[in-house]
Formats: structure tokens, C-alpha cells, sequence
């Protein structure tokens, strides 16, 4: 099969070994300005996608029934969503918790009838849809990507965990959907917003010290876990300049219990409370008003924040962390980064991105995050 060169240059050092769009001869030169897009050749005799895993994919056409299905698929389909086809093309959808339905509907007024995989979707439930391809995250390959792979089903692997996988995930939907262009617009946009707000931060001379932790109200009792040092959460707040209190306590996999004493004996500057069902105004709340807690600098300062939320929480490897990002920046550096400047940042990600309408926004966005700026 002849093999169609879709290039985007390297990223950043550390993707241009793994860069998603394939060239026979030659390989992409490193550079860390937004990714460059070759003029696109018409797609008839197929292409090839080198997904996370290095596997390399070849299509005779762009796909037009992609299922995507695993472990958090509601992200998976978010970020999807930020491309102009992303509607068409999706046949079928893993239905999981925090879904974001809410949201997608008013992209795609079909979504509801596309969420038609139940939870754990094996082989025998997603070979009947005949797709063209599916999407998976790389932990779902030995429990269902695998049985796909054998029956013929092309499976497109991805991550989606730290800013570098972002970017090159979203190159790889970008081939996988033929909309290079698109992908490479997305990619530099998400790099000059994060560029802009480094700029503005990175004279800080005095790192803040920061708590970021899960809350989970669970009988009455408020149980806090925090984020591993290679996850997401941690690297924003070390991006931002500030220092991760947690890291000696969370070296494992996976959230890490942390008990009131442990947080009190960190005694932060700033406390960032998530809460994934859209409670933590509320915990917040609990929190401040309790007298085991007010002896913090974080609770003295009134300096304790429920992380910000819109239909999701902005802390996740989502399209929506650049929110995130944004938001703590303005938390830690108000004199630097201006709330006034971070709601404007999040208009123009729903209008730019997403393709909303100004009134669209204000009437479906701009009231679920008013008070996260209060």
C-alpha cells in the first residue's frame, strides 16, 4: 500500500521520535515552535497513523465509523470534539461515569444515540458496529485491544496524560480524521496560551507552597487523596512555579489517601480542593469552617479553592486543563495573570476550540463558572 507523508514537525524534543505523521525518508527536525503542516495530498491510496505504542496503522481511506471506547472515554470524546468532523465520524461510544453529555449535546445535537457501548465493552459488543476504526487508551490494549486487533479491527492506541502526550495525541486524531491543518492549529494554540501565561509567572522568585487534593465526602467524612508525581495535577502546579507539598507521599500509581494531619503538618500556602462531581464549593466550605483546620496559612489567607469546573474538572488530562492551567495561574500570581484576563482565556477556548457561539457561551458556559473567580 502506498504510504501518503502526513508531516507535522516535532513539538518538542522529547516527541520527535514519535511523531504520528509518517515520513519514509527522513525524520522530522526538532524545533519548539508550534508544529508546521505539509500542503496535504489527496487521500486515495491510503495513509498510514503511528499511534502511542509506535504502531503504525495503515487506512485506504480516512475513516468513517470510529468508535471510541475504555477507560476514560468522556475525555477521549472531548478532546475528538475539538475537530470539525469529529460528529460525523463517531459511530458508537463507550457510556462511562462523568459523562459529558451536557456538554457534547450542544456540539452535536445526535450524541445521546451514539453512546450505545455499555461500560466494559468488550470484542463480541463492538465487532457487530463494523467501524473503520477504534480508539483506545494504551492501558485497554491486553484486556480489548488486542481481541480487536485479531479479528481485523484497526485499533488506534493513544495516552492523553501529560501536556507532550496531549499534543502528540492530538496529532494523531488529526491524521486519523485527515484534518492536519485542524490539529496543527489546536496544538499551536493550546502552546501560546501555555506560553503566554509562563512568561507572565516565571520571575517568581518565592515558590508558593500548594496542596492539590481529591475530596470525596463519603458518609459525612471528607477523605483527601492526592496525585502522583508524574500526573497531570502535579506537573501544572511545578509548571507554575510552585511546590508540590505531596510528592514524598504519592510516588505510587495512582491517587494516594492523605489524612487531615498529613495536610495540616504540610501547613500550605494555597489549597486546591477537586471534587469530580461538581462539589466542591461545598467541601470548600466544610473545610474553612471547621476548627481542626485553621491554624494553615492556606485557611488564615482564605487561600482554599475548589478547583475549577464547568461540565468537568479542569485538573484532568481533558481538552479543558489548559483551563486549568489558566485558572491556577490566576490563583497563584493575581497580580500577574488577572481573573478578568482568565474568564477572557476561557471564552475564547469554548468559541476557538469548540466553535461555540458568544451567546452560546454565555448562556451554557459562563454561569457554571462564576463563582470560581469570586
Amino acid at each position: 500500500m502506498k504510504k501518503i507523508i502526513f508531516t507535522i514537525f516535532a513539538l518538542l524534543i522529547a516527541l520527535a521520535s514519535c511523531n504520528p505523521f509518517m515520513q519514509d525518508s527522513a525524520v522530522a527536525p526538532e524545533t519548539s515552535e508550534a508544529p508546521v503542516v505539509n500542503e496535504i495530498p489527496e487521500i486515495s491510496d491510503g495513509f498510514t497513523v503511528t499511534d502511542a505504542l509506535g504502531r503504525e496503522i495503515q487506512f485506504e481511506n480516512v475513516p468513517e465509523k470510529i468508535i471510541i471506547a475504555g477507560r476514560q472515554t468522556p475525555m477521549l470524546v472531548n478532546f475528538f470534539y475539538l475537530f470539525e468532523t469529529a460528529n460525523e465520524k463517531i459511530s458508537a461510544i463507550e457510556r462511562r461515569s462523568q459523562s459529558a453529555d451536557s456538554f457534547l449535546a450542544i456540539l452535536d445535537p445526535d450524541i445521546e444515540s451514539k453512546y450505545s457501548l455499555e461500560r466494559d465493552a468488550n470484542v463480541e459488543q463492538i465487532a457487530p458496529f463494523e467501524p473503520d476504526a477504534v480508539v483506545l487508551k494504551t492501558t485497554m490494549r491486553e484486556s480489548v485491544g488486542l481481541g480487536l486487533e485479531e479479528v481485523g479491527i484497526p485499533v488506534v492506541y493513544i495516552e492523553f496524560e501529560s501536556v507532550d502526550q496531549i499534543y502528540r495525541d492530538l496529532a494523531i486524531f488529526a491524521a486519523l480524521l485527515g484534518e492536519q491543518d485542524r490539529g496543527a492549529e489546536l496544538i499551536a494554540d493550546y502552546q501560546n496560551i501555555k506560553t503566554e501565561i509562563d512568561e507572565r509567572v516565571i520571575e517568581s522568585t518565592s515558590p508558593l507552597n500548594v496542596v492539590l487534593a481529591q475530596a470525596e465526602d463519603q458518609e459525612g467524612e471528607v477523605i483527601f487523596s492526592v496525585p502522583p508525581a508524574a500526573w497531570l495535577q502535579t506537573a501544572m502546579v511545578q509548571d507554575l512555579g510552585a511546590n508540590p507539598l505531596w510528592l514524598e507521599a504519592s510516588q505510587g500509581g495512582g491517587w494516594a489517601d492523605v489524612n487531615i494531619e498529613q495536610i495540616i503538618n504540610w501547613n500550605p500556602d494555597l489549597f486546591f480542593v477537586v471534587n469530580y462531581q461538581g462539589n466542591g464549593p461545598a467541601i470548600v466550605e466544610t473545610v474553612s469552617n471547621d476548627p481542626l483546620w485553621q491554624n494553615i496559612n492556606a485557611i488564615e489567607n482564605n487561600q482554599v479553592f475548589p478547583f475549577g469546573f464547568d461540565f468537568l474538572s479542569w485538573d484532568q488530562p481533558d481538552p479543558r486543563w489548559i483551563l486549568g492551567y489558566s485558572w491556577m495561574a490566576n490563583k497563584l500570581y493575581p497580580e500577574q495573570v488577572a481573573s478578568e484576563e482568565t474568564i477572557d482565556i476561557i471564552k475564547n477556548f469554548y468559541v476557538d476550540f469548540y466553535g461555540l457561539t458568544e451567546d452560546e457561551y454565555s448562556e451554557f458556559v459562563a454561569p457554571r463558572i462564576e463563582s470560581f473567580f469570586e
